[in-house]
């Protein structure tokens, strides 16, 4: 019985000690949560070094945050900077967002993807953001007391992709939609406003640059053309004949899913293609001189959101065909319908700026609102 006793003891002591042991490791790394890439101003108007910030937790102050800044020319010499800045072990296991000031992102963007992808710490799914200014300052700002920068962001991220405001973009899909042929990378935009972080539309890109980006008021229908969506909010305004009240809707979108579909060529050689936006949600909110309680002035208002969808995504589908970027992978659906053989003739690039694209909506209202 005594030797047993002492068995488990000694085990007892193995393990209390190699937990004390991880708590001390947890305790002697600095955990990157946000990593921001800038391009340093320059007075001549070149292209200024590499400015690269992460921001750690503080170990005593679950609200707050340290932000290390290192300028060099090379992300790896950055990171090599971050060691001399802290007696802490850096380690990026825990990142979760990486963000890139716009002006960087227009002078190519791949070889800071590519480092980040290789890294065996840095996990597939951390997001990817852009920032319409200085992604470091924006990293460094205080919005929240009650939360440090990071967790604000993080918040923030995930509030925008759950309300289909802003798309959530990880390391992993964003390199593969670089790579795969058909289709361009995108990714959300945020600002900094006086006292908080604001969503700023859709940035765009075609091969190693950021080319352009989506107005905030066109991302629900753009991120409709682009995946399935089970959440959203759509505000629709007509104007009334005379001085009458104009006619406010804001559609709450329960469930929107597209078909694409390829047809033949046309005759003057043109692809043609389709796409069906299939929408199901209810009326939150009507101001109009019309009442809801008859199936004459339901379906009158439905085909005019109808219309509406309809005629915003072919005005999303001309913006990218006039900057030149398949954002909402068209290329995919255009490269199945045909043989390998003929993709590979197809000059994909050259030729997307010049296909026919038409757009239609099929919407059901699950309900008017009190008239039900």
């Amino acid at each position: 019985m005594g030797k047993r006793f002492k068995t488990i003891l000694a085990v007892s002591a193995v393990v209390i000690i190699a937990g004390c042991s991880d708590i001390n490791t947890l305790e002697d790394q600095a955990l990157a949560q946000v990593i921001t890439y800038d391009l340093e101003e320059t007075n001549d108007g070149n292209i200024g070094k590499l400015k690269v910030t992460a921001s750690i937790p503080l170990k005593n102050r679950r609200n707050d945050q340290r932000v290390i800044t290192s300028i060099s020319k090379t992300s790896k010499g950055a990171r090599m900077e971050f060691k001399s800045q802290t007696d802490l072990h850096f380690v990026k296991g825990q990142l979760r967002t990486v963000m890139f000031g716009k002006s960087l992102t227009k002078h190519g963007y791949t070889k800071y993807f590519d480092t980040l992808h290789r890294d065996p710490q840095v996990s597939p799914r951390t997001n990817v953001v852009i920032v319409n200014g200085n992604a470091a300052k924006l990293a460094a700002a205080k919005y929240d007391n009650k939360e440090a920068t990071f967790e604000t962001i993080d918040r923030f991220i995930e509030k925008q992709d759950m309300e289909s405001i802003l798309p959530n973009i990880d390391i992993f899909q964003f390199m593969r939609d670089y790579y795969e042929e058909g289709i361009d990378p995108v990714a959300p935009v945020l600002i900094e406003r006086k006292d908080f972080i604001d969503s700023d539309g859709v940035a765009l890109f075609r091969d190693d640059n950021f080319i352009t980006q989506l107005d905030p008021s066109m991302t629900t229908i753009f991120l409709m053309l682009r995946k399935k969506i089970n959440n959203g909010q759509q505000n629709f305004e007509y104007p009334a004949p005379g001085h009458k009240t104009p006619e406010i809707v804001a559609l709450n979108i329960l469930h929107s899913k597209r078909k694409i579909k390829v047809k033949e060529t046309a005759a003057n050689g043109k692809i043609h293609v389709q796409i069906t936006l299939d929408v199901k949600g209810s009326i939150f909110e009507y101001i109009g001189e019309k009442t809801l309680d008859t199936k004459k002035n339901q379906q009158i208002l439905t085909n005019k959101m109808e219309k509406s969808i309809s005629k915003d995504a072919e005005r999303i589908v001309a913006f990218t065909q006039e900057h030149n970027v398949d954002s909402l992978g068209i290329g995919k659906y255009v490269r199945n319908s045909m043989t390998y053989s003929d993709w590979k003739k197809l000059d994909w690039r050259k030729e997307y700026p010049n296909i026919k694209v038409t757009c239609s909506t099929n919407l059901e209202i699950r309900n008017y609102g009190l008239v039900d």
